[in-house]
């Protein structure tokens, strides 16, 4: 876990040409694109125009479900449906489509990028796929994305309680770290030296940066 690379990052009120280089500059020409019927509405179709536009062939798989869940039944839509020829996925979408794309992507040995829709989990950049089997969440081997293009005006129109979901979730990692502490320190588990460090003054640093930066969000947000 400690010698993971950091993704490609670009945050932007227009994402379209970094999306676009970034693969031509990769020579990805052949993409396989995941979302669901909401997430194409939203961006996925124009994230299909674009790369459409710079000379990529684009095959896009729309993911079903009432509710559509990270679970054997939205893999197997992926595995059915997916194309030989495709160098790398795109997951056009938030935690659901992207974990569900992590893990085919990584089971096929190929390559994602991650295109969020709402704010409402902190594990884009996550090395875990989170999957339900059985009834019962396990998480899985997966890989990071290669990349994260977060298109500002998408993130900001996401509805309020999957923003709020995502502030919730940051809030979680005070938890999540005491536990990490505790399996090093118990189990011997691999703990980053950065984190034994201090890993409490890193998170409350890193949450006063979003707080202070959430009037100015939510001013950009307004209409």
């Amino acid at each position: 876990m400690s010698n993971l690379h950091l993704p490609h990052l670009v945050i932007a009120d227009d994402i379209s040409e970094a999306v676009t280089g970034y693969c031509i500059r990769n020579q990805f020409k052949s993409i396989q694109l995941i979302a669901d019927s909401n997430t194409y509405r939203v961006l996925g179709r124009e994230v299909e125009n674009w790369l459409l536009t710079a000379g990529c062939r684009v095959e896009t798989i729309i993911l079903e479900g009432l509710p559509l869940q990270a679970d054997g039944n939205a893999v197997l839509q992926v595995l059915t449906n997916v194309r030989r020829q495709s160098q790398v996925f795109i997951a056009v979408g938030s935690g659901t489509i992207t974990d569900v794309t992590r893990f085919c992507s990584f089971s096929l040995d190929r390559p994602f990028i991650s295109i969020p829709t709402a704010p409402s989990v902190d594990a884009y950049t996550s090395p875990t796929s989170p999957l339900i089997v059985s009834g019962i969440k396990h998480s899985y081997a997966g890989q990071l994305p290669l990349a994260v293009f977060a298109n500002i005006p998408t993130l900001c129109a996401a509805p309020q309680e999957m923003i709020l979901a995502g502030l919730g979730d940051m809030l979680g990692k005070l938890t999540a770290l005491a536990d990490w502490e505790l399996g090093h320190l118990l189990w011997d588990e691999t703990m980053t030296l950065r984190l034994r460090t201090n890993p409490g003054e890193m998170w409350s640093a890193a949450l006063k940066t979003e707080l202070e930066s959430l009037g100015d969000s939510r001013r950009q947000c307004a209409p």
